[in-house]
């Protein structure tokens, strides 16, 4: 009679661990295709894809992309680019962007599909901008009307006049989005 009530007590159980048993197999094929789904885009060559990169910097952020060393990929914090020494000349202006990195967010749909990329943001970190003083009024307002999210990570300028230095400003912060809106 006991053994019944065991009998019956751990077949009960039995079926409703089972199940959790089963769950686990789940778990780990999601997790597995999510991390391959990140991983893959590592082993991707990016630099035949700078025509399409180009092309969304100069519809979103009036960029151009002149020179540039490499294109990697990163995973974390979030999937983005990283275009390493690159040389980028805004659209509207002769002015160049002599940057050591320029980080582009992509959303996860855009992960493999670089055709129709939509902007998240992108950073700029360590860039020299060599400016007429004439011109200096033209890139704030260059700053001031992008729409989409831009960061600025020690910027330095170099004012000029007559091809000669006289005024530098080193290590500005800038951005356009969240708490650090329009602040320098």
């Amino acid at each position: 009679m006991i053994n019944k009530i065991f009998k019956n007590i751990h077949n009960k159980y039995l079926k409703f661990f089972n199940f959790f048993f089963y769950l686990r197999y789940v778990f780990i094929i999601f997790f597995t295709a999510i991390l391959l789904f990140l991983i893959i885009p590592k082993f991707l060559n990016y630099g035949k894809k700078l025509n399409n990169l180009n092309s969304f910097l100069n519809v979103h952020y009036n960029f151009k992309i002149e020179k540039y060393q490499s294109i990697n990929y990163r995973i974390f914090p979030l999937p983005n680019l990283v275009i390493n020494d690159a040389r980028i000349k805004i659209k509207t202006d002769p002015a160049i962007f002599e940057t050591s990195n320029v980080i582009i967010f992509l959303k996860f749909k855009d992960i493999y599909n670089l055709e129709e990329i939509s902007p998240k943001k992108i950073i700029l970190k360590n860039s020299n901008l060599n400016l007429s003083v004439e011109k200096f009024n033209i890139i704030h307002e260059f700053f001031l009307s992008q729409k989409n999210k831009i960061d600025f990570k020690n910027l330095n300028i170099f004012l000029s006049r007559n091809k000669k230095s006289f005024f530098n400003i080193k290590n500005i912060n800038a951005s356009n989005f969240g708490y650090k809106k329009n602040k320098i």
